[in-house]
């Protein structure tokens, strides 16, 4: 029996082609601990145009689990993960206490939910809230190689802010939930601002930093399943070295270009950053993908070193003087 003040518990899954675990996942959401009693879960999933069996693995489950699994449907097609993920955040029910992203081939540890809403009971609940956590890095068959992300991606600390942020990637969508002032503000980015971004997670973990909080869980509590298959993997030991040379110059481009994407989304919302430092961070970046001339580059790359938290920061501040990391990058038009 569900206890009558057990907190709502929305997860939003987008699915391509993952007829091999998708079943899997939705277990280790049903038989979280606490369901029932602490919490209830509704699990929205949107398919993004499936050409194997997922459909039929989703209808199947929504036959097992009426009042809890739901396929969301609507007339964009293979929109591609970015705007699925965005999509789902819009059309989520408003009444939920968090919002889970969860990827379709990992597994969550049974104590999952329960961990986020006791960090979650701690924060100021009246801003838009993001939690994270760390996450196990997995094999294809779900089982705990022993590493956790944060040591294949060699995290430094745990506590983030729209600093840190803005020149660098820690948050992994499959450890992410946000509450629901978050799912207010993401709601209103425009499905081209997060085509133009790099990923929706860092562009929903960026926003929610700039306008509330953001708070990390040292706990693993995904098993981050590698396989053939990944979309975005843990290590990237599958990329040529012509990629990984070209990942290069992306990285510090694609972080660069977020913050004027974010700007933008801030200015049409009629937002702003909550402090002068974050004001002046930001016009660092600005600076830099408005310069008009080399010299206008350098001099920005020069301000942008101070908020590189990543060792060898002066690499990251030579590329940017190179070239125009951000030329490949051009701002939408809602």
């Amino acid at each position: 029996m569900t206890s009558s003040t057990a907190l709502k518990i929305c997860v939003l899954l987008s699915t391509y082609n993952g007829e091999h675990y998708l079943a899997e996942q939705v277990h280790s959401i049903l038989t979280q601990t606490g369901r029932g009693t602490a919490f209830t879960v509704q699990i929205y999933i949107r398919d993004d145009g499936s050409s194997d069996n997922t459909l039929k693995i989703i209808q199947q489950l929504t036959n097992d689990h009426p009042d809890t699994v739901f396929l969301l449907t609507d007339d964009l097609g293979n929109a591609g993960v970015r705007a699925s993920f965005l999509q789902l955040v819009k059309h989520a029910p408003n009444d939920a206490a968090l919002y889970f992203l969860a990827d379709q081939d990992d597994v969550w540890e049974p104590n999952k939910v329960q961990v986020f809403l006791e960090y979650y009971a701690q924060t100021t609940q009246a801003l838009p809230i993001g939690l994270y956590s760390d996450l196990w890095v997995a094999d294809q068959n779900a089982q705990v190689t022993g590493q956790k992300m944060s040591q294949v991606a060699h995290w430094q600390q745990l506590t983030i802010d729209y600093e840190f942020l803005s020149f660098n990637y820690r948050i992994t969508g499959a450890a992410f939930a946000f509450n629901a002032r978050a799912k207010e503000l993401l709601a209103l980015i425009s499905i081209a601002e997060i085509n133009a971004s790099n990923m929706h997670d860092s562009f929903f973990a960026l926003t929610i930093a700039a306008c509330g909080q953001l708070i990390g869980i040292a706990d693993p509590l995904v098993r981050y399943r590698q396989h053939a298959h990944n979309v975005v993997g843990a290590a990237g030991h599958h990329k040529t070295w012509r990629e990984h040379w070209q990942s290069a110059f992306a990285f510090p481009g694609q972080k660069i270009f977020n913050n004027v994407l974010l700007n933008e989304f801030l200015h049409r919302q009629h937002l702003r950053l909550r402090t002068a430092h974050e004001t002046a961070v930001m016009a660092d970046y600005l600076a830099y993908y408005h310069a008009a001339h080399c010299w206008q580059r350098w001099q920005a790359a020069l301000m942008i070193k101070a908020h590189i938290s990543q060792p060898h920061p002066w690499l990251n501040v030579a590329k940017l003087m190179v070239t125009n990391v951000t030329k490949p990058y051009q701002l939408p038009q809602n």
